[in-house]
C-alpha cells in the first residue's frame, strides 16, 4: 500500500513479557494496534498485538530506532495492511513520537463528545507504582 505520508519517525513500540500484567508478547517484539472487529460504543481498555506472533499485550514500551517512514515500516513488518489499520498505525506512531525511550504506554477508547457518543482511539503514557510486599 502506498502512503502519502513523508513523516519521519524514530520511535516504535515493543513488548516486555509479563503475563501477570497482561503482556503475553515476547520481549522486544514490535507492537501494533489492530482495529476492533466492531466499532466501540463505550469506553474500554484495548490492547496492542505483536507484529510477528499476533499475541496481545496490554502495555507497550517506547523504543528509539533509526529514522524510518510509514511506508518503510509497512514494507518491513506488515506487508499487507488495510486503510483502517493504516489509520491505527499512524495514530500509534504519532502518539509515541515525543515520548522518551522506555516509556510505558497503553491504548483505550475514550468518549470524545458529551452529545452523541463518539469514541476515539487514545494511546497514552502510563505510570506503574511498586507495591510494598
Amino acid at each position: 500500500m502506498k502512503t502519502n505520508n513523508d513523516t519521519k519517525y524514530t520511535k516504535v513500540l515493543v513488548a516486555q513479557y509479563s503475563p501477570q500484567n497482561g503482556c503475553n508478547v515476547t520481549d522486544g517484539e514490535m507492537l501494533i494496534i489492530k482495529p476492533p472487529v466492531k466499532e466501540p460504543n463505550k469506553e474500554f481498555s484495548y490492547h496492542f498485538e505483536g507484529v510477528m506472533t499476533g499475541r496481545k499485550s496490554r502495555y507497550g514500551w517506547v523504543k528509539t530506532v533509526p529514522e524510518y517512514t510509514l511506508e518503510n515500516y509497512i514494507d518491513k513488518y506488515l506487508k499487507n495492511i488495510s486503510e483502517k489499520e493504516l489509520v491505527y498505525l499512524e495514530c500509534m506512531l504519532n502518539s509515541i513520537s515525543n515520548l522518551q525511550t522506555n516509556t510505558p504506554v497503553a491504548v483505550d477508547y475514550r468518549q470524545k463528545s458529551m452529545g452523541e457518543p463518539i469514541f476515539v482511539l487514545h494511546v497514552h503514557k502510563v505510570i506503574f507504582y511498586k507495591q510494598d510486599q
